[in-house]
């Protein structure tokens, strides 16, 4: 059955209706058994949620570097001193960020 953009509120009336009688069989209050769909995460890159939003890297005198593409960012083995010390450094310079896995094209830093 293909739906109509011009039927969409009659379709979500109908949903409603079914779970509210019960008859949506697949609509559960019960909690489900998670299921994993992924390996573990052994590479991520570090993001905020400002732009440039990837860090490409720690300078020398200690100043984040941030970039727009990911191709650029940073990639560390997850939870490695090294990620750890630029997750501290984050914290110190009072910059929220957090950890998302790696691409496969994103710059790799080395342990």
């Amino acid at each position: 059955m293909t739906v109509m953009y011009a039927d969409i509120h009659e379709v979500a009336q109908q949903y409603l209706d079914d779970i509210e009688s019960g008859t949506a069989g697949f609509y559960s209050r019960e909690p489900s058994e998670v299921v994993a769909v992924a390996e573990p995460v052994e590479r991520v890159v570090i993001t905020r949620d400002e732009y440039p939003q990837y860090l490409a890297g720690i300078k020398p005198s200690g100043r984040p570097v941030w970039t727009h593409c990911i191709r650029l960012a940073a990639s560390y083995d997850y939870l490695s001193s090294r990620a750890l010390a630029v997750l501290e450094r984050m914290e110190v310079y009072g910059i929220p960020v957090e950890t998302m896995p790696a691409t496969w094209f994103s710059n790799y830093q080395g342990a």
